[in-house]
């Protein structure tokens, strides 16, 4: 079967396959991108930036919008919101939004709130936007470790690793009403999702394997999409395909794999071999980047990368995360940085961080990142 029969055929293929019989339709993922329900969203978000027009700039002092200098509300420029930040000398400043979660593997973002999932401390927990203002609260608790979580319109769906046996899961937001549904169980540690408007899809590092369910059903095997997988890195989604990275096992092993949604028609692809260290990835349709080494933010084109990898920014530190949102991409090495894509060639340090490793999410409003137990957000450039 070609890939445009394959996608046409797509609802009929997931209605029988995979994982609630209530619908369920995905329309934004953690980065705010928007799908319908009778097509794959591949989850790269859509127009970059937060803001309104540049009627002043940060120099000025005060204007007709306030004073762009100290105004959160008007940060740099009008109608520029720190989302409950402060704005210092015309830059909008970080914010703290929990501390002591533990282990953070997964964050997602949608209009109105923050969500991550902490392995420690077993739950999903949620901030309201702006700011946080009446502190974290609990969405839902896991039976053994939350691992990564992504949103849509209705539900908050996340990997727990269980007491023993995991399960990908979902619930209905904002509060978890009615309590979690097992969406595929008998699983290992689903440690790395991908959501789209019809399926979640996840990266199994116990169990070895890339699989997946569809939104509308509950509490079945998973559908696995290869085998043999082991110590995948992370997940995401590219051009009518889902992606995978593989840390090396021995040097120049490591690699990004793939193949085409909704359930690998055909051969997996081997995208990119031979890499030294991959880590976090991202894709924003077109192309896929990844973090090597934890210096070198590396790219090449979908689906196969026939003309090779490139570098996009090298000799970084500490790098540990990847988003793309829009035509941005953002990075936490040492700091959380943005720079414009295709090139990255004059990247921007929005904050301090720690040079630890962490995780990293980004919407038209906010960027969102925790490490060593922290979650903290920072207002769109």
């Amino acid at each position: 079967m070609n890939r445009a029969r394959a996608l046409a055929a797509l609802p009929l293929i997931l209605a029988g396959l995979g994982c609630s019989d209530e619908s369920s339709s995905a329309t934004t993922n953690a980065a705010g991108s928007s799908g319908s329900a009778a097509s794959e969203s591949v989850g790269a978000g859509g127009a970059g930036g937060a803001g309104g027009q540049n009627t002043g700039t940060a120099g000025t002092g005060g204007t007709s919008c306030g004073d762009l200098e100290s105004d959160p509300e008007n940060c740099g420029q009008c109608d520029h919101s720190c989302m409950g930040g402060e704005c210092a000398a015309g830059k909008c400043q970080p914010v703290e939004l929990a501390t002591d979660e533990g282990q953070v593997l997964g964050l997602a973002i949608d209009d109105s709130a923050v969500y991550w999932g902490s392995v420690e401390l077993e739950h999903v927990m949620r901030c309201e936007l702006p700011g946080c203002p009446g502190g974290p609260t609990l969405v839902v608790s896991g039976n053994g470790g939350v691992t990564d979580v992504h949103v849509d319109a209705t539900h908050v769906y996340f990997g727990d690793r269980g007491s023993g046996v995991g399960a990908v899961r979902k619930c209905a937001l904002p509060d978890c009403a009615g309590g979690p549904v097992d969406m595929s169980v008998g699983l290992g540690s689903p440690d790395h999702l991908a959501l789209t408007n019809l399926a979640v899809y996840w990266g199994d590092t116990l169990a070895n394997q890339i699989a997946y369910c569809a939104l509308e059903r509950v509490a079945i095997p998973p559908v696995v999409l290869s085998l043999g997988e082991a110590s995948t890195v992370d997940l995401a989604l590219g051009n009518e395909q889902v992606l995978w990275s593989i840390a090396a096992t021995t040097p120049g092993t490591g690699a990004i794999r793939g193949c085409y949604l909704p359930d690998c028609p055909g051969a997996t692809l081997p995208v990119v071999e031979g890499l030294t260290d991959p880590g976090r990835i991202a894709s924003n349709g077109t192309s896929v980047f990844w973090a090597d080494q934890g210096t070198t933010i590396s790219t090449c084109s979908l689906p196969d990368c026939a003309s090779g990898p490139s570098p996009v920014r090298e000799g970084l530190s500490a790098l540990s995360a990847l988003a793309i949102h829009g035509s941005r991409l953002y990075y936490l090495a040492g700091g959380v940085h943005v720079c414009d894509l295709p090139d990255c060639a004059t990247p921007a340090k929005l904050a301090d961080a720690p040079a630890s490793p962490g995780v990293l999410v980004a919407s038209d409003a906010i960027v969102a990142w925790a490490q060593d137990g922290v979650v903290s957000m920072i207002a769109a450039p």
